[in-house]
C-alpha cells in the first residue's frame, strides 16, 4: 500500500469473497479508506492458484481504451506484483446486473422490464468497449469451436441418464452442426474482447456503467462476449425461459443498446448454442441453473439462422 502513496493504517478491510477452486484459492478484499476505496486481490495460501497476469494485462488495456469515455468505465490497476500474485485496483461503485435481477425477481412483470433494461445497458457498455479499441472484419472459421462442441456433447451424453435431457442435448448438437455449416467462411466483426462478460461482471450505478474482471487481451469475434452474457443471464432466473419469442425479445433488448444487429450476425447464430452447451457442462450448472439452461437449449434451436 505504501507504494501507492496511501497510509495502510487509514484503511479498513472487508472480505468481499474467498473464491475456492480445486487446487486454487483467491481472496478479494475491499479496502475502505478516507476518500479512496480500493480492491485488493491475491492468491490464497495455495501457491498453485492461477496468477492474475491475464486479468492485469486485460484490465490495463481496457482502461486505456475506455478512460476517455465518461459513462462507460472499468477499474484502474494501481499496483501489482511482478509475478501476478496480487493486484490492487480502484473500487467501483454500483450493484452488479446479477444482483439487481435477484432483487427484482419476485415481481414477474417488473423483473421482465428490469431484464430488458439491463440487457440494453449491457449492450451499450459492450458496444462502447468493442468500438473504442481495434475493429476489423474477419472471416469466420468454425472448426475449433465445432470440435469443442462435439467433444463436450459426447462427454455429456455418456453421463446423462435422463432420456428427455439426452434428447435435448442431441437436438442442440444437431442445431449447432447446421449453424456451423451456415456460418463458416462468412464475415463477422472482431474487436478486443472482455473474455468473461457475464451479469456478475457488470456494475450499474446511476448513469455509470462499469465492466469488471477482464480475462482476454486479444481481438476476436464480438459474438463471443455477446453470447456469454446472453447465456449466463438465464443461470439464476427463478423460472426457465419457455418460448423462442422470449429469447428474441431479450436479443432485441440487447441489440437496442449495442446499436447494431446481433441476431443477423452468423457468428452469434452458431456461437450462442455452443455457449449454452458449454454452460450446461459447467461444474456449477446444477439444480435450478441446469433446469434453466436445459429450457434455454430447447428453444435456442428454434432461433432462425442469421
Amino acid at each position: 500500500m505504501a507504494r501507492l502513496g496511501h497510509d495502510p493504517t487509514q484503511f479498513t478491510a472487508q472480505v468481499l469473497k474467498v473464491r475456492g477452486q480445486v487446487g486454487s484459492e483467491r481472496v478479494v478484499l475491499e479496502l475502505l479508506g478516507n476518500g479512496v476505496d480500493l480492491v485488493f486481490k491475491c492468491r490464497g495460501q495455495d501457491t498453485r492458484a492461477q496468477p492474475f497476469d491475464a486479468e492485469i494485462a486485460a484490465t490495463s488495456r481496457a482502461w486505456d481504451i475506455l478512460s476517455g469515455i465518461a459513462r462507460f468505465r472499468c477499474p484502474r490497476i494501481l499496483s501489482h506484483s511482478d509475478r501476478g500474485g496480487w493486484m490492487v485496483q480502484t473500487h467501483e461503485p454500483g450493484l452488479s446486473a446479477k444482483k439487481i435481477l435477484e432483487i427484482e425477481q419476485d415481481n414477474a412483470q417488473e423483473a421482465g422490464e428490469i431484464r430488458a433494461e439491463i440487457l440494453t445497458v449491457a449492450g451499450s457498455w459492450l458496444s462502447a468497449f468493442h468500438r473504442a479499441g481495434p475493429v476489423e472484419r474477419r472471416t469466420i472459421h468454425t472448426a475449433t469451436m465445432h470440435d469443442h462442441a462435439d467433444t463436450t456433447l459426447a462427454s455429456m451424453l455418456t453421463k446423462e441418464i435422463d432420456a428427455d435431457n439426452a434428447a435435448v442435448l442431441r437436438a442442440l448438437g444437431a442445431s449447432i452442426a447446421t449453424r456451423v455449416r451456415f456460418a463458416d467462411t462468412k464475415q463477422t466483426r472482431a474487436s478486443l474482447l472482455h473474455g468473461d462478460f457475464v451479469p456478475q461482471n457488470l456494475l450499474i450505478h446511476k448513469d455509470q456503467i462499469t465492466g469488471l474482471d477482464f480475462t482476454a487481451e486479444h481481438v476476436g469475434p464480438n459474438a463471443h462476449d455477446q453470447v456469454k452474457f446472453m447465456s449466463r443471464l438465464y443461470w439464476d432466473m427463478p423460472e426457465p425461459v419457455v418460448t423462442v419469442q422470449d429469447i428474441e425479445q431479450d436479443i432485441h433488448s440487447f441489440e437496442a443498446g449495442y446499436d447494431g444487429s446481433i441476431s443477423h450476425d452468423p457468428a452469434f447464430g452458431y456461437l450462442f448454442p455452443i455457449q449454452v452447451l458449454s454452460d450446461l457442462a459447467h461444474p456449477k450448472c446444477a439444480g435450478q441453473r441446469r433446469e434453466n439452461l436445459l429450457a434455454l437449449a430447447r428453444v435456442v434451436v428454434e432461433l432462425p439462422l442469421a
